[in-house]
C-alpha cells in the first residue's frame, strides 16, 4: 500500500492518539483487532519507560504514555490486557531497530516473543541492501535512511524533545512511526527486484526473536576466576614488555603512540610497509608477514593480550549487570548488522574479541563462563565451516568429496602437497583468509618463493578455487559487488582493484556464506518447539545454549538433528555438520 506524504510540522492540536482513558483504550483494543500489521516505537529504555507508540497502515497513530501526564491505566494494566490480545491475535511487528523495543518491553512487562509472532526491520534491510551503511556513523539510523530515501525524517523541532512533556513525545513517536512505514515500504520495493537477498533478510528478520532472547537471558561468569585471568594477563603482558624493551634497546614504549610504534619496527620491514596520508600504517593485518622477526611476533602478541586483558579481564566484571556470590551476569549486545560480512557484532562488551578455541589463554577465559545452578551448556561447533563453504561455492570435486566423504581435508592437502598435516592445514586456512606468499612462509618459517609454489601447487589440485578467485576478479571489476553462495551481497568502491580488495572480496565468500549457514541453524533452533534450550552465546562458528541438567540427553539429538537438517541446510551439496558437548563451563 502507497503511504501518502506526511509533514512533521502539522501537530495535532487535540492529540486524540494520545490513550490516557479506559474507553480511549477500548477504541485502541478495537483497531489492534482489525489489523494484522503494527507499527511499534518505545520511547525511554529499560530503566525508563516513557510510553509505548502504534502505527498502522492507515497512518493513524496511537500513543499510550506512562510517566508526565494523567491517565486513568497503569502500565501494568495495559500490558497485562495487550498480552493477552497479542496471544489470541498474533500480529505482525514492524521497528527500526526493533529487537530495542522488543527488550525494553519484556524488561517492562510485555513480552512479544512468541513463534506465532512475525517482525520486521527497516534497520536490517536498510543494512542488507547496502553492509557499508554499518561503517558510516547514522548510516543505518532511521534519520540517515529517511534522508537517502527520500523520507521526511525527524526534523530539527524533534531533535531537542522535553521529555517532561507527554504531549510532544507523543508527536515525536508519531513521526518515528510513520517515518518507519514510508522507509520500509521503499526498502521493500528495492528489496524485492533481489530474490536471493530477499531469501536472506527472511533469515534475518526470523533471527530477531532468538537475539532478543538471547541478550535478555545474559550469560554467567565467574568473578573469582576473572581475578585469576586478570593476574595471569598482567604478567604474561609485562614479560613481552620487557622483551620489547630488550629487543629494542628503548627505555619506555607507549603502544597508544604510532609514532613510538615505528620507532621500534626494523628499517628494512619499516620501509616494506603501505604509507598512509600522514605515516607509515602498523596495523596488525600488515605487520603479519613479517611475524617471524622477533620484534613484530613481541609486538604482535602484545598486542593481542592487552585487546583480551580490555575484554576479559576485571572490566569484564565491571560491565555486569548483576554481580552475586561470585557470579556475574552479562548481558553483551549481539548486533546482527554490525559487520559487512554478515557475522555478528558484539558490544558491551565485545565478546566476538576471545580467541578460538584452541589457543591456550582462550581455554582459560571460556572456562570463567559457567551456565546457571541447574543447567548444562550444550555447545554446537559449526566443523570447519568456513572451508565447507569454500567447497560450495566453488564446487570444487575433491573438496566436496572430502568432506561428503567425512575425510580429513588437511591430511588431504598434506598428502597431495607432500607436506606435513600441519602445513597443511596452515595453507587450507591462508587460501581461505587470502593470505600472501609473504605471511604463510613467515607462518611455516619457510622461504618466500617457496610458500609461492605450495599455493600454486594447492591451485593446481584444487582447479575449482582457482575459477573462483578468477571469477571473483571479474566479478569485482564488472559489478563491483560479491555474493556469498546465498546470494549475501558487498558492495565494494574503488577506482584500482587491489590485492587488499580482493583479499578482502574473496575472504566475504567464504565468511559470509558460513554467517549465512550459521544464522540459518540458529532460526532453526528457534523455531523448533521440542528444543527446550535457551540460547546465551554465539561466537566465532559456536553456538552455546543453556538446558536444564536433567533434560540434556535428549536435547542433544534434537539440537544435533535440528542443526543440520535446518531448511537452508539440509540439501546443500556439501554436508555441513555441527560438533556436540555438554559442559559445565565454555571451554
Amino acid at each position: 500500500m502507497r503511504l501518502e506524504a506526511f509533514e512533521f510540522k502539522d501537530k495535532i492540536d487535540d492529540d486524540p492518539f494520545i490513550i490516557t482513558t479506559k474507553k480511549a483504550f477500548d477504541d485502541f483494543l478495537r483497531k489492534v483487532l482489525s489489523e494484522n500489521f503494527i507499527v511499534i516505537d518505545v520511547e525511554g529504555n529499560e530503566e525508563n519507560l516513557l510510553g509505548v507508540g502504534f502505527g498502522f497502515y492507515s497512518k493513524e497513530t496511537f500513543y499510550i504514555p506512562f510517566r508526565n501526564i494523567e491517565t486513568e491505566l497503569s502500565k501494568e494494566f495495559v500490558f497485562e490486557i495487550l498480552k493477552s490480545v497479542f496471544k489470541k491475535e498474533p500480529k505482525t511487528f514492524l521497528g527500526h531497530n526493533i529487537k530495542f523495543d522488543l527488550k525494553v518491553l519484556a524488561w517492562q512487562g510485555l513480552n512479544l516473543i512468541d513463534r506465532k509472532q512475525e517482525f520486521h526491520d527497516t534497520q536490517i534491510i536498510g543494512w542488507l541492501l547496502d553492509s557499508r551503511r554499518c561503517r558510516v556513523k547514522g548510516g543505518l539510523s532511521l534519520d540517515g535512511l529517511c534522508k537517502e530515501y527520500g523520507v521526511r525524517g525527524k526534523l530539527e523541532e524533534f531533535q531537542r524533545i522535553n521529555i517532561y512533556d507527554a504531549k510532544e513525545i507523543a508527536n515525536y513517536c508519531r513521526a518515528d512511526c510513520l517515518a518507519t512505514l514510508e522507509l520500509f515500504e521503499k526498502l521493500e520495493e528495492e528489496l524485492s527486484k533481489d530474490k536471493k537477498l530477499k531469501t536472506i533478510y527472511e533469515i534475518e528478520r526470523r533471527l530477531i526473536p532468538y537475539i532478543t532472547l538471547m541478550e535478555l537471558r545474559g550469560v554467567v561468569i565467574d568473578v573469582k576466576k576473572i581475578e585469576e585471568i586478570e593476574k595471569t594477563l598482567d604478567s604474561l603482558t609485562e614479560k613481552l614488555y620487557k622483551d620489547l624493551i630488550k629487543l629494542t634497546g628503548k627505555r619506555t614504549i607507549n603502544f597508544r603512540s604510532s609514532k613510538q610504534i615505528l620507532a621500534i619496527i626494523p628499517e628494512d620491514i619499516k620501509d616494506q610497509l603501505p604509507k598512509g596520508k600522514t605515516q607509515i600504517l602498523t596495523r596488525n593485518d600488515y605487520l603479519l608477514p613479517f611475524s617471524s622477526n622477533p620484534t613484530i611476533k613481541a609486538l604482535l602478541e602484545y598486542r593481542s593480550l592487552d585487546r583480551i586483558k580490555s575484554t576479559f579481564g576485571l572490566t569484564l566484571v565491571k560491565k555486569a549487570q548483576e554481580v552475586k556470590e561470585n557470579k556475574a551476569l552479562i548481558r553483551a549486545e549481539f548486533r546482527q548488522d554490525g559487520t559487512v560480512s554478515g557475522r555478528f557484532k558484539s558490544r558491551n562488551p565485545n565478546l566476538q574479541n576471545i580467541p578460538k578455541r584452541n589457543e591456550e589463554i582462550s581455554r582459560v577465559i571460556r572456562g570463567a563462563f559457567v551456565p546457571r545452578e541447574g543447567f548444562k551448556y550444550l555447545i554446537a561447533d559449526a566443523s570447519q565451516i568456513e572451508l565447507r563453504s569454500l567447497a560450495l561455492i566453488s564446487k570444487d570435486p575433491k573438496l566436496l568429496e572430502v568432506f561428503n566423504s567425512d575425510g580429513d581435508l588437511h591430511q588431504t592437502t598434506a598428502d597431495l602437497l607432500g607436506i606435513s598435516r600441519y602445513e597443511g592445514k596452515t595453507i587450507n586456512f591462508s587460501i581461505v583468509y587470502g593470505i600472501s606468499p609473504e605471511s604463510l612462509a613467515s607462518t611455516l618459517e619457510i622461504p618466500k618463493e617457496e610458500a609461492k609454489d605450495l599455493i600454486e601447487e594447492f591451485f593446481e589440485e584444487y582447479k575449482n578455487v582457482k575459477r573462483l578467485r578468477d571469477y571473483i576478479r571479474f566479478r569485482l571489476k564488472s559489478k563491483k559487488e560479491i555474493r556469498t553462495y546465498f546470494g549475501r551481497k558487498r558492495l565494494f568502491d574503488f577506482d584500482f582493484l587491489t590485492e587488499d580488495i580482493f583479499r578482502q572480496a574473496f575472504n566475504f565468500t567464504c565468511q559470509g556464506t558460513a554467517a549465512d549457514i550459521v544464522k540459518a541453524a540458529m532460526v532453526a533452533c528457534y523455531e523448533n518447539k521440542n528444543l527446550n534450550a535457551i540460547p546465551v552465546l554465539q561466537v566465532h562458528d559456536e553456538i552455546v545454549l543453556e538446558v536444564v541438567e536433567n533434560k540434556v540427553l535428549e536435547i542433544v539429538e534434537i539440537l544435533k538433528e535440528t542443526l543440520e537438517k535446518a531448511p537452508l541446510i539440509k540439501d546443500l551439496p556439501v554436508k555441513i555438520l555441527f560438533d556436540i558437548e555438554v559442559a559445565n563451563n565454555w571451554v
